[in-house]
């Protein structure tokens, strides 16, 4: 990528994306700074003379910056990545709420996306824990693409998804490294699952083409924290819809599960999984044909209300049931 180390000719420069980076921030808010020197920022970079400064705000809005690839990054191949990563002690700047300086000290965390064009947040590839540490700090990923070629990155801020409410805090960062190529892990061979085990024969190996088919009927239903057990109010409503796929041959089922962020990646992507196979197999015990159900897990990659708050991380724990014909 270009400009990795977020270099400047003059430090600090506040409100502007850095040079051969696209601005993805709240557009009604200032674009990200390059420290030191700005908002009280003293802590020398960890590479070169500049970094790269974002924040979260009290206002619920927050920075994040893109760029184009030189070369994209292709599906189903492995990469490794890494960046340096602070929080520093004094980010003082006013309050949204208040007006008045306040302190932008707050831990937050750092979420990098691939999509295919700026600010295109396609899928989420690695993301901080919260950054507490004042020294720098090296960060290493493994990333493999899974829902298509990447052509842009994003790099972005992002609230504690424990939080009450938005607050103020910064992050600090540095030195990017290339996206290296590395070999994949590879699972290790499973046994072959019996006849009966509904969660490995109720979905396609490959995901149909819903392109040239309408979408008929979308249904959402809602699951308790940590759990894949299907609530007894929604089982007349899946009884329906299983009756419907049996009496109707041309149809398609396409469920896709999705967690709030009370967890970290590895599990919300196994448990939104759980949730949608716990679907499929309710349909297929009901008498829908599995070669029609196709399952996808999301994880927390895709919510529907902001996650700071009690009653929209509900809404977020779902299941969402499309028809297509």
């Amino acid at each position: 990528m270009a400009n990795p180390s977020f270099e400047e000719d003059r430090a600090p420069r506040t409100g502007i994306a850095p040079q051969n980076w696209f601005n993805c921030g709240d557009p009604a808010e200032s674009p990200p700074d390059i420290q030191p020197g700005a908002f009280s920022v003293i802590q020398t970079p960890s590479k070169g003379a500049t970094c790269l400064g974002l924040v979260v705000r009290d206002n619920n809005t927050s920075e994040g910056i893109a760029q184009r690839l030189q070369r994209p990054l292709e599906s189903g191949k492995c990469y490794e990545w890494s960046l340096d990563v602070c929080r520093s002690k004094q980010y003082l700047s006013l309050s949204k709420k208040t007006n008045m300086e306040t302190n932008y000290n707050i831990p937050v965390k750092v979420r990098l996306w691939g999509g295919n064009g700026f600010c295109d947040r396609t899928e989420m590839l690695f993301e901080t824990p919260l950054i507490e540490h004042h020294n720098w700090k090296k960060y290493t990923a493994k990333i493999q693409p899974k829902k298509g070629n990447y052509s842009h990155i994003i790099l972005e801020v992002d609230f504690d998804d424990a939080a009450a409410e938005p607050y103020n805090g910064n992050i600090l960062i540095d030195n990017l490294s290339a996206f290296s190529p590395v070999r994949c892990l590879v699972p290790a061979v499973a046994a072959a699952p019996k006849p009966t085990d509904a969660t490995a024969t109720t979905t396609p190996t490959t995901k149909p083409d819903l392109i040239k088919k309408v979408r008929i009927r979308y249904e959402v239903i809602l699951f308790d924290i940590n759990s894949d057990e299907i609530k007894p109010a929604y089982e007349t409503a899946l009884q329906e819809i299983a009756n419907y796929i049996e009496r109707h041959p041309e149809i398609w089922i396409e469920i896709s599960g999705h967690t709030s962020n009370n967890a970290d990646v590895t599990f919300a992507q196994s448990l939104s999984l759980r949730r949608a196979r716990a679907v499929a197999a309710f349909f297929a015990a009901s008498g829908a044909p599995a070669d029609r159900i196709y399952t996808e897990g999301f994880g927390k990659t895709q919510p529907v209300l902001p996650n700071y708050i009690p009653e929209s991380r509900v809404k977020n724990q779902r299941v969402e049931i499309t028809i297509w014909q």
